[in-house]
């Protein structure tokens, strides 16, 4: 219900003032629940259900992430860009406001979650022990190209529990402002190995990152799938 409750916020837009004063109008009585008292202690009890989020400061240009070997520099390797806004011609020194913040959603924490359900591991092999009609194509597991990766990788084709993952992403601009030079991309992963039915629902699209840029960064998502592919 506490997830329900923020997920409202979120769909919603509603400030977090409106969502307090709103609780009772959405649920009424809870019953035997027992709800945060404020919005503030919601996202305290969401975040102690082990969904940690990385903030990594980026380069406005979109060409580097101020992370790993990068994470205590001031400037862009590439082109020189200052990583901190300034107050006319010095550096915030108080408090260090980067221009733009990447926000990382750990993957491993979601895959865990698969091999913790009884439900869900048994559906982990299904891409592998499911029957289809030769000539037809009902899942990606039927496809030429999925036969040749396990070809090319025995070893990871030998454990069928291993999780084949899609990537996707696309950009929107938020709340319909088409009109400005500002986009969202957020970047999505889906397990593979469930059925169709399972694997595109909403509950298996685990989102990762969202990019927002003031120009389209599709040219360089290299530098931001940096993240995910050093966890991978």
């Amino acid at each position: 219900m506490t997830l329900k409750l923020h997920s409202i916020s979120v769909e919603e837009k509603t400030p977090t003032a409106l969502e307090e004063k709103g609780t009772s109008t959405h649920w009424g009585d809870a019953g035997d629940h027992t709800l945060p008292l404020d919005y503030y202690s919601t996202k305290k009890l969401i975040t102690d259900l082990g969904l940690p989020v990385e903030k990594i400061d980026t380069c406005k240009n979109g060409c580097m992430l101020y992370w790993n070997d990068n994470i205590d520099r001031d400037y862009c390797k590439f082109y020189g860009e200052a990583r901190y806004k300034r107050l006319g011609s010095e550096i915030l020194i108080c408090k260090k406001n980067p221009y733009t913040i990447l926000r990382y959603l750990s993957l491993t924490t979601r895959l865990q979650r698969l091999y913790a359900s009884e439900a869900t591991i048994e559906q982990l092999t299904w891409h592998a022990n499911h029957q289809t009609e030769e000539g037809s194509m009902y899942h990606p597991s039927d496809a030429k190209a999925w036969r040749y990766f396990d070809w090319i990788y025995l070893n990871f084709a030998a454990e069928l529990c291993n999780v084949r993952l899609r990537l996707c992403t696309d950009g929107f601009a938020l709340h319909r402002q088409y009109s400005r030079m500002y986009s969202y991309w957020p970047v999505i992963l889906t397990p593979y190995n469930l059925p169709l039915r399972i694997s595109m629902s909403s509950e298996y699209m685990f989102l990762m990152m969202v990019i927002h840029d003031h120009s389209n960064p599709k040219y360089l998502i290299d530098v931001y799938l940096e993240l995910l592919i050093k966890e991978l």
